[in-house]
């Protein structure tokens, strides 16, 4: 991932990269975790092709790739600062 595309300020790394460890950003993710791992698990047990669009599993699949692009922002900031 190419972390300033997202996050263009410098500066803004290490704010991200510890938000597993602060209050709001701990109960982000994790709220974050436990809805992709819904959404996940009701798509695998019954997945649909609907035209209503939030039943449809190909909806529900992008919205697990956009939770997993949000839980993964804090270890893609740390690796920035790792190699700044």
């Amino acid at each position: 991932m190419n972390i300033k595309k997202y996050i263009p300020l410098s500066e803004d790394y290490n704010p991200v990269s510890r938000a597993n460890e602060t209050g709001a950003g701990r109960g982000l993710l994790s709220a974050a975790r436990i809805k992709r791992d819904e959404i996940r698990k009701q798509v695998e047990s019954n997945p649909q092709i609907s035209n209503d669009i939030k039943k449809d599993f190909r909806y529900q699949l992008g919205q697990t790739d956009a939770l997993n692009f949000m839980i993964d922002l804090p270890g893609e900031a740390r690796k920035q600062i790792e190699k700044e």
